[in-house]
């Protein structure tokens, strides 16, 4: 059996869940509607599930406000993902939020209680622009369509209780996300290091973003919760940072960015996010366009030497610390 999502990706559905799909949930009444979710004849048709048991925080912050759209439409929402992203939709009245390693200990009974079911287990670029190293779709306009509606920026609430006094100063305060989920995106954390003490030298008070790294004389925001750093993540006045999910915090909080990319196309990444100067370097002008890791794993092409992408080394810090200067004269102005 194949199924077909809408940006056409063909999925080869193994003979396990095939026996699943038609023992279980077609015996239920379940059946495949628009090649984009499942429908239960026997539910009451206000139910609609939205499934995301897998993925990290940025990618549940370019789902929340598609989440939000169809909830205004339908009227309700239920979305199941893992449990540290249930803050994402606290605020929220007309969002129910399941944790997902709840939902499954009894997955077909607590299935058989939804109408719709949205799976955006998978929202991928088309297989062609896939290959040609070209896509054209950044992933949250590919999660709004997954769900049938018109792709927005994503907007965050938070407890405003978690604001951290010692951030509520008049300096010009410079997050520095150290690190990423994988390190071909992450920016060397020597350079970091440059890149603070020069911000330092020069009256800025720069602040590191890291479950674990600090750098001595440096302010620092170690190993805290979701909500917190979102909090406090507000509180800064320029966010600098690579691909990963604080870049999609700030951008839901409307915060100024620089952002550093490598080999992951950095306008598609940003294009709903307002006030952001992109450092891209393409090594030898090789616009792939994809993870390293994909890269490397799946396609035997990475021109990489070492842990960290080389288009990422091909950032110089002067270059970054100058976009700072820039920012701050254009906020000052």
């Amino acid at each position: 059996m194949h199924l077909v999502n809408p940006h056409g990706r063909k999925v080869n559905v193994p003979n396990a869940w095939q026996s699943i799909f038609h023992k279980t949930l077609c015996l239920q009444g379940w059946t495949l509607y628009e090649d984009t979710y499942f429908i239960n004849e026997n539910a009451d048709k206000d139910t609609i599930l939205i499934e995301r048991p897998f993925g990290g925080l940025g990618d549940l912050v370019m789902i929340s406000e598609a989440v939000r759209t169809k909830a205004k439409e339908k009227g309700k929402v239920t979305i199941t993902t893992l449990g540290q992203y249930s803050w994402l939709f606290r605020y929220d009245d007309n969002i129910d939020f399941l944790d997902y390693n709840i939902f499954v200990l009894n997955y077909k009974e607590n299935r058989s209680k939804f109408y719709s079911y949205y799976d955006l287990n998978c929202p991928c670029i088309r297989h062609k622009e896939q290959n040609q190293f070209r896509p054209f779709k950044g992933r949250v306009q590919l999660f709004a369509e997954a769900l049938g509606v018109t792709p927005k920026k994503p907007t965050i609430k938070y407890n405003k209780q978690f604001r951290e006094e010692r951030f509520d100063t008049s300096e010009y305060k410079v997050a520095l996300i150290l690190k990423t989920m994988d390190k071909n995106r992450s920016y060397p954390l020597d350079r970091w290091y440059e890149l603070a003490k020069m911000l330092k030298d020069a009256g800025y008070r720069p602040i590191t973003f890291d479950t674990k790294t600090a750098f001595e004389g440096i302010d620092k925001v170690v190993g805290i919760s979701q909500e917190r750093l979102a909090a406090v993540i507000d509180q800064m006045d320029l966010i600098v940072t690579a691909d990963t999910g604080v870049l999609h915090i700030a951008g839901a909080l409307n915060k100024p960015m620089i952002t550093l990319f490598g080999s992951t196309n950095g306008k598609l990444v940003t294009a709903f996010y307002d006030n952001v100067h992109i450092i891209q370097k393409l090594k030898g002008n090789t616009p792939c366009f994809r993870p390293c890791y994909i890269n490397t794993q799946y396609n035997n092409y990475c021109c990489s030497p070492s842990e960290y992408s080389s288009c990422m080394l091909e950032i110089p810090v002067k270059e970054v610390f100058d976009a700072v200067n820039d920012k701050y004269e254009k906020q000052s102005n």
